[in-house]
C-alpha cells in the first residue's frame, strides 16, 4: 500500500513538473531575452522588472484600485444582464411565437463583436460606465439566452408531458423540471459570458480610456501604453489573466465538481 502510495506521487510529481517545464523554458527565455538586449527593454521589460513593478503597483495602491473599479462595473453589468436574460427566457418559455422571433435576433446580434457596435454605443451612452455596462450586456444576453434556451430544447418530451399530465404552473415548471434539468447548461452558459463578459469589459475600457475616460484595468493599460511604460503594461495584462484564472478555479471548477456528485454532470 505505501508503495503504491509513493508510486502515485512520484506519478503526480513527474506531471506536475512536465506542466511546469515549458514555463520555466519560456520565463528563462523571456529573461535572456531582454537582459541580453535580443530585444528592447522598451519592447520587452525583463521579467524581474515586470514583476517588481507589479508588486509596487499593487501595494500603492495604483493597481488595486483600477482592479476594484473594473470588477464593481463587472457585478454590476452582470446583474443587470442576468436579469434581463431571466425575463427573456421567461417569455420564451411563456410565449411560443416570440421564442421562435428572438432565437433569429438573438442568433444575429450574437455574431456581432462589441467594438462594432462601438460607435453607436458611444452615441447613444456617451464614454462613462453606462456605455461600458451597454457592450457587456451585448456580450452577455444573447449568449446566455441561446445555451438556456438550446437547454430547454433539448429537454427529454416526457418532461413536459409530465409537467402537462399534472397541470404543474410556470414556476413550478421552472423550479421543479427546468433548473435541475438545466444546470449543465446554466453553468456552460455562465462560464461561456464570464469570460466575454471579462474580455469585453477589458477591450471597452481601453478604448474608452483612449479617448478620456478614466478608470479600470483597461484604462491602466492605455494610458501606460501611451506613456511607454511597458512594464506597467504588463502588470496590468497579468491581472487580468490572474483574475480569469482565480474565477475559473474558484467558482466554476467548485460548481462543476458538485455537479459530478450530484450526478448532473459527467465527463
Amino acid at each position: 500500500m505505501k508503495a503504491r502510495q509513493r508510486k502515485q506521487n512520484k506519478n503526480k510529481l513527474v506531471t506536475f513538473l512536465k506542466r511546469l517545464a515549458p514555463f520555466l523554458v519560456i520565463i528563462a527565455l523571456w529573461e535572456c531575452a531582454s537582459r541580453l538586449g535580443w530585444v528592447p527593454k522598451f519592447i520587452l521589460p525583463s521579467l524581474s522588472t515586470i514583476t517588481g513593478t507589479l508588486f509596487r503597483e499593487l501595494f500603492t495602491g495604483t493597481l488595486f484600485f483600477n482592479l476594484i473599479r473594473s470588477l464593481l462595473i463587472l457585478i454590476a453589468g452582470l446583474a443587470i444582464d442576468l436579469v434581463v436574460s431571466l425575463i427573456i427566457i421567461l417569455a420564451c418559455i411563456k410565449f411560443q411565437s416570440f421564442k421562435y422571433f428572438y432565437k433569429t435576433v438573438a442568433t444575429m446580434m450574437n455574431s456581432i463583436p462589441s467594438m462594432a457596435l462601438l460607435p453607436l454605443i458611444i452615441m447613444w451612452f456617451g464614454i462613462g460606465d453606462s456605455a461600458i455596462i451597454a457592450l457587456v450586456t451585448h456580450s452577455v444576453v444573447w449568449t446566455f439566452t441561446i445555451y438556456i434556451l438550446d437547454g430547454i430544447n433539448s429537454l427529454p418530451k416526457i418532461y413536459q408531458e409530465f409537467a402537462d399530465n399534472i397541470n404543474l404552473d410556470l414556476k413550478s415548471r421552472i423550479k421543479d423540471i427546468y433548473i435541475p434539468a438545466l444546470l449543465p447548461n446554466i453553468t456552460a452558459g455562465l462560464k461561456v459570458v464570464w469570460g466575454r463578459a471579462w474580455r469585453s469589459l477589458i477591450g471597452a475600457e481601453v478604448a474608452f480610456g483612449a479617448i478620456g475616460a478614466a478608470g479600470g484595468l483597461g484604462y491602466y493599460i492605455n494610458i501606460n501604453r501611451y506613456n511607454g511604460d511597458m512594464a506597467k503594461v504588463f502588470s496590468g495584462i497579468i491581472i487580468i489573466a490572474a483574475v480569469g484564472l482565480i474565477v475559473d478555479l474558484a467558482v466554476f471548477s467548485n460548481i462543476e465538481k458538485k455537479m459530478k456528485k450530484w450526478g448532473t454532470l459527467h465527463e
